[in-house]
């Protein structure tokens, strides 16, 4: 199995650090779902949430790790 490539939004631009969390738009962007469908998973616990202030931001790691799961899925599930 080849390794998980990071969302886009995680992917650091040239001489940047990697973003440790991500806003909502930033994985919406990454997964090619819209702000509902990320807000979803945050409601079903499939991502967890930080909050920064009125900020709400997701770990990149589990962004990472939710499309990881879904690859592992058996197919139709």
């Amino acid at each position: 199995m080849t390794a998980a490539i990071p969302p886009k939004a995680a992917q650091p631009t040239a001489g940047a650090p990697p973003k440790a969390a991500l806003t909502v738009a930033d994985v919406a962007q990454s997964l090619g779902v819209g702000k509902v469908t990320v807000y979803r998973l945050l409601k079903e616990g499939q991502l967890r949430r930080v909050k920064i202030g009125s900020r709400t931001l997701i770990p990149a790691g589990d962004v990472t790790a939710l499309v990881e799961r879904l690859a592992n899925l058996p197919a139709g599930v």
